[in-house]
Parts: C-alpha cells; sequence; structure tokens
C-alpha cells in the first residue's frame, strides 16, 4: 500500500494534489477552503478497487472529510496523532450530498479501531502507528468506497494565530498577539519531522481566561509577555506552546487587495508588524484597526478578517481610498473599480504564500 506524503509544518508550499483540492470562492474576500478527499473509487472514475465488490449505490464512490485545522484551511484526511481521533464526514460524489444510505463501516489497520459511528461520519481511533484503509459497505458488504488514513506519534506541539486571524498570510513564520485585544490562536500537532496531526481530543488549558472556538483553538485577551499553553494530546499530557503577546506596532502597511466585479465586493487587508532586537520583524495579529472609506463603497456589516476590510461596492466605477489605523500607525490603499482590476487582483498564489512574498508580490506588483 503507498504511504500518502505528510504536509509538512514548516513547508507552507503546496503540492500539486495539494493545488488540486483547493478551490478559489467569489465573494467579499478571496477565501481558500480545500475540497474533501476523494475515495480510492471516486479517485479512479468509478472504477471498483483491485479485489473489492462494489455496490451499484455508489457509482462515482464516496468523498472524506477530515477535521479543519484552525490554522490552515484544509480538510482532507489528516494524519491522526497516536493516542488520538479524527472525524471523517462522508459525501456521495455523485450527488455531492452527505451520505444518506445505510453503511456500516471498517478499518484494516491494527493500530486503528472505529471509534463511533453516525449519519454520514465515521470516528476513528489511532491507538498506535500505522497506515491502513477506513471502508464503508453497505449492510451487505459491498463496498461503497474506501480511503487510506494513516497515524503516527506525535512529535511536537505549537501555536499558531488561526486562520482568520494570520489571513491573508497563513501560518506567519514570526508573529505575537496584540495586548489587551482578543486573538484567536491554534494549536499545532506535529511529527518529530514536521508532519501535521490531528487529536479532536485534545484538551488546552492555561493561566488565562479561555474560550473554546474550535477542536483545536482558543480565544483569548492578554497583556504584554509570554502566553503558555498546556496541551494534553496523543495519549499524552503535559504538553506546552508559547507564544508572545507586544504592546505596540511600529508598521502598518497594505498588504493586498481583491475586487470582485461579479458580486460588487472587494477585500483590502492590513499588515501590522513590529521589530525586535533579534531577528527583524514580528507580524502583529488581533490588532484593533479603524477605517475610513472614501468612494463609492461601504463596508459590509459582518466582517471575517481582523486584519481587512470586506466593502460593498456602490457603483460600477470610480475610486476608493481604504484608510487604516491601528496602534498609532496608518497606512491607505487606494484602488480602481473598472477593468484594470482583473490585473490587479493577487495572483493564487500571492494569497497563499502571503508569509515569503516580498511587499511588491503581495500587492501584485503595484
Amino acid at each position: 500500500m503507498a504511504r500518502r506524503l505528510q504536509t509538512r509544518l514548516a513547508m507552507p508550499r503546496l503540492s500539486l494534489p495539494q493545488l488540486g483540492r483547493i478551490t478559489l470562492l467569489g465573494g467579499a474576500a478571496l477565501a481558500l477552503i480545500a475540497s474533501t478527499q476523494e475515495g480510492e473509487r471516486a479517485g479512479g472514475d468509478g472504477v471498483c478497487p483491485a479485489g473489492e465488490t462494489c455496490a451499484p449505490e455508489t457509482p462515482q464512490g464516496l468523498l472524506f472529510e477530515g477535521v479543519p485545522l484552525g490554522f490552515w484551511p484544509d480538510a482532507t484526511a489528516h494524519t491522526i496523532a497516536a493516542g488520538g481521533r479524527q472525524t471523517f464526514r462522508i459525501t456521495d460524489k455523485a450527488t455531492g450530498a452527505p451520505l444518506a444510505l445505510p453503511f456500516r463501516a471498517e478499518v484494516t489497520a491494527a493500530g486503528h479501531r472505529l471509534f463511533a459511528t453516525g449519519a454520514e461520519r465515521a470516528v476513528v481511533e489511532a491507538t498506535a502507528a500505522d497506515t491502513g484503509y477506513l471502508r464503508i459497505l453497505s449492510p451487505s458488504g459491498e463496498l461503497y468506497d474506501r480511503v487510506i488514513i494513516d497515524s503516527a506519534e506525535l512529535g511536537s506541539v505549537g501555536v499558531l494565530p488561526t486562520y482568520a486571524y494570520a489571513y491573508p498570510a497563513l501560518m506567519p513564520a514570526r508573529w505575537a498577539a496584540y495586548a489587551g485585544a482578543r486573538v484567536e490562536v491554534a494549536v499545532t500537532l506535529a511529527t518529530a519531522d514536521g508532519g501535521w496531526l490531528v487529536d479532536e481530543g485534545l484538551a488546552i488549558t492555561g493561566a488565562l481566561p479561555l474560550e473554546r472556538v474550535g477542536w483545536d483553538a482558543v480565544a483569548l485577551t492578554a497583556p504584554a509577555g509570554a502566553v503558555t499553553l498546556t496541551v494534553d494530546a496523543g495519549g499524552r499530557s503535559g504538553h506546552t506552546a508559547t507564544f508572545d503577546v507586544v504592546d505596540r506596532v511600529d508598521e502598518l502597511r497594505p498588504s493586498s487587495a481583491r475586487v470582485d466585479r461579479d458580486k460588487r465586493e472587494a477585500t483590502v487587508c492590513f499588515h501590522a508588524s513590529t521589530t525586535v532586537a533579534a531577528g527583524g520583524a514580528v507580524t502583529v495579529v488581533g490588532v484593533p484597526t479603524t477605517y475610513r472609506v472614501t468612494g463609492p463603497a461601504q463596508p459590509l456589516a459582518t466582517q471575517r478578517y481582523p486584519s481587512c476590510l470586506e466593502l460593498r461596492l456602490t457603483a460600477a466605477t470610480g475610486e476608493v481610498v481604504v484608510e487604516a489605523t491601528a496602534a498609532g500607525r496608518s497606512a491607505t490603499r487606494t484602488f480602481r473599480i473598472e477593468g484594470d482590476m482583473a490585473r490587479r487582483a493577487p495572483a493564487m498564489a500571492a494569497w497563499l504564500f502571503a508569509p515569503t512574498e516580498g511587499e511588491r508580490a503581495a500587492t501584485a506588483g503595484d
């Protein structure tokens, strides 16, 4: 059985198969979301895997969705931490709807066991590092589809800002939270060589009040200094993960702007940073920001990203100026609503890899 390659925490750039699972959504902002992972039958144009007898009720096979990671918008079947568990949601590829057929699930690896099943989902627990199949069967034992699942030993625990708080960057290498402001952070679980892991049973505690906002994420407000989280995961307790909290911003600059002319919406983002003695600039997340908009645009009632302003465009043409102020720093982004916006909108790669792009790259060469 070929083992799937693990995504590396130290390597945010995506492989071609991973890029194939990512879809760019229109709307008020450029959102990244990974589709569910194809089972072997679904990925083989419905052909029944060798040695299996397949059920006719799922001619195109099934899609499998693992839990989304708080710091990365990917809901594929991640590797399970040994001693942990993961829920897999199941979709019928032919209909695009959750599997509504009666089914039973089984695992084939000695280090995996079926923890629970329910409507359109199966929960797998890993007792050891192993690789095998999650098989979804009809009541009579015919295969709807199967998917390879991995488990591995937990090697390290870390912490990153959640996807929403880091946006439009992903996994900033050097970052800090802003003092006195609400911030959402996600615990990262990894193998010794950096592969991402999942354990939905993890526990997160700390000296400050924590609000659980995801299976791997918490929200908190902290003073300047360092925050240490204690994490129980992978069958072991007492792991710690620490991040810094700062009370100043040394630079605020526009990082990106995108216009969706079909939906008449735009997103303008700003990057806050501070400079530390060793290592240079650090991205600061969660900085309270106020905006002043001039031109034919109005802020949307609901804003998803603390570093961005999402706008409703109120005219077909014109110039929009967005001035942002955060922690005593100000920056301005200007864009025009007209045909050249297709050129000015950031390319997919500029948004995916914002942490390593230069300033010119992050603004699409403006």
